[in-house]
């Protein structure tokens, strides 16, 4: 098989078990990371003894072969595991997956480079012309990419918080209004009115729950 093939396939596995961390049953379940991880460990081994199985039944040489980096390798892959089944739940699969991804592919750059001494290719834009070398292009315009992710999280979460609060002063207002105008209590709560959140629609509430027939236009 291509290796290009398996590196495409690779990234596909890769960017879709994210998707199954934030599914209803698995948020349902409030299922701790360390278990959830503990499951995806299992499965591995499973994968990896059936795999040596089958070379053993079929007479394949060397049926298994035993290496240090092996180890290493799974030391780095579980709290790498973990932390994806943090963030999934709190930043979502799209950032989670495109961070982890750049991160991932920044650092083995840098390490292959930097520790192993790989060379760096060049690449020639015609084909007499000069070699250039389009690393730093590369990892400049990632990490643009990953502050501007980063960016672009921060302003959405400030807009979330300032429409709970509008939200939140909006229902406790209409709550006020009820109790101080009403002979009786209010059988409405701030819940049931939790999904008007717009200035305009505070305002219709408040008007069908104390009973005001005109209410001054709000500002758009």
């Amino acid at each position: 098989m291509s290796p290009l093939l398996l590196a495409l396939l690779g990234g596909a596995a890769n960017g879709t078990f994210p998707v199954f961390i934030k599914t209803e049953a698995v948020v349902a379940a409030c299922v701790h990371p360390v278990i959830f991880q503990l499951y995806k460990s299992f499965c591995v081994f499973v994968l990896g003894a059936a795999l040596v199985a089958s070379r053993s039944v079929f007479g394949l040489e060397p049926t298994y072969l035993f290496s240090w980096w092996g180890i290493f390798s799974a030391g780095a892959w579980i709290p790498a595991g973990l932390a994806t089944i943090v963030a999934v739940p709190r930043i979502g699969v799209g950032s989670t997956v495109l961070l982890t991804s750049s991160t991932a592919s920044l650092l083995s750059f840098l390490v292959f480079w930097l520790v192993f001494g790989e060379a760096v290719r060049t690449h020639k834009l015609t084909p007499h012309g000069t070699p250039l070398i389009l690393a730093p292009l590369y990892i400049v315009g990632m990490v643009l990419g990953m502050g501007g992710l980063v960016w672009a999280q921060q302003a959405g979460g400030r807009e979330r918080i300032a429409e709970e609060a509008a939200a939140l002063a909006c229902s406790a207002e209409i709550e006020c209004c009820c109790a101080a105008m009403s002979p009786e209590p209010s059988v409405r709560t701030s819940l049931e009115l939790s999904d008007r959140l717009t200035p305009r629609a505070c305002a219709v509430a408040d008007d069908e729950c104390c009973g005001v027939k005109e209410h001054p236009p709000l500002a758009a």
